[in-house]
């Protein structure tokens, strides 16, 4: 299983690839500091053939959001699960990015662990 992650915040991304490594130690994990690098992994890997299994996207990340990052995803028909990661959870916020086809969301307010264990538990609904 192999996923991405972008967001800005380098030291975010070295405790989630810690915590995720523990809980699933076969787990590739590759990273991004902004959508547009992100963008163009996600191309790159589909262009070689290779896969992608989750996409963890911060929501606020410079120059490009992580609500446009899904855009450009739904856009060019890219359908790799995406969960946007944000301290900024509100309903409405939810409610925007169900519309442009996110389906899982998870605020940088959780336990670490707790977002470990959601982000497990979507890669095992992917699997079945």
């Amino acid at each position: 299983m192999k996923i991405l992650i972008i967001d800005d915040n380098r030291e975010f991304i070295k405790l989630l690839d810690h915590f995720l490594h523990e809980k699933l130690p076969s787990i590739t994990i590759i990273s991004e500091t902004t959508a547009e690098a992100g963008l163009e992994r996600v191309q790159a890997a589909l262009k070689a053939g290779n896969s992608i299994d989750l996409i963890l996207c911060d929501i606020r990340l410079p120059t490009m959001s992580g609500l446009d990052f899904t855009s450009h995803l739904t856009n060019e028909k890219i359908d790799i699960p995406l969960a946007l990661i944000t301290v900024h959870d509100t309903s409405l916020l939810r409610g925007h990015s169900k519309t442009i086809g996110v389906k899982y969301f998870l605020s940088k307010d959780m336990e670490i662990q707790e977002m470990v264990d959601k982000i497990a538990e979507i890669l095992l609904e992917k699997t079945s």
